[in-house]
């Protein structure tokens, strides 16, 4: 069957053990399970790898162009800019993002080029530093941090929301 199918499966498979959880007398679907207890063999494949899907290099080159037009209300209107930019330059989950800190940024100069190398703690605690060519982020970057400083938002995390209240 095609993956399609296996994901319906899946989802059904989900819905009967959640139903076989919240249900309230003792009848059980055991899903999995023939009427005699042995395992079933299940009727769909379940695809055990992870598929990644990509964005095409000229429709990801379009998406980075159109980033430089973005206009924001925000209070620091590069804020958006510059985390869409971290997010594609360094590969990083949005709440990855969202725990930067100040403290957490460096720079360090690789083959002749400046990159901005970033701590970053990830899911299961993980440790890694990610780095992104500084010329990428450079004009956001600075501007947000100008106006940071400006609006007297000192806060340790790089990023935060229109609501601040210090």
């Amino acid at each position: 069957l095609n993956k399609l199918s296996s994901n319906y499966y899946v989802q059904i498979k989900s819905l009967f053990q959640f139903i076989d959880k919240n249900i309230l007398d003792d009848f059980k679907f055991d899903i999995g399970f023939k009427k005699d207890g042995t395992k079933a063999i299940l009727p769909v494949k379940i695809a055990k790898e992870k598929t990644y899907n990509f964005l095409e290099p000229d429709l990801f080159a379009k998406f980075i162009g159109k980033i430089k037009d973005y206009k924001s209300n925000h209070p620091n209107p590069y804020l958006i800019k510059l985390m869409l930019k971290f997010l594609c330059f360094g590969g990083l989950r949005a709440d990855e993002v969202q725990h930067i800190k100040e403290e957490d940024i460096s720079f360090r100069n690789m083959n002749k080029k400046d990159y901005m190398q970033i701590y970053i703690l990830g899911k299961g605690n993980k440790e890694r530093f990610v780095y992104i060519l500084f010329d990428l982020v450079k004009d956001e970057y600075d501007n947000y941090l100008k106006v940071k400083k400006e609006n007297n938002h000192n806060i340790e995390y790089l990023f935060y929301t229109r609501d601040i209240k210090i």
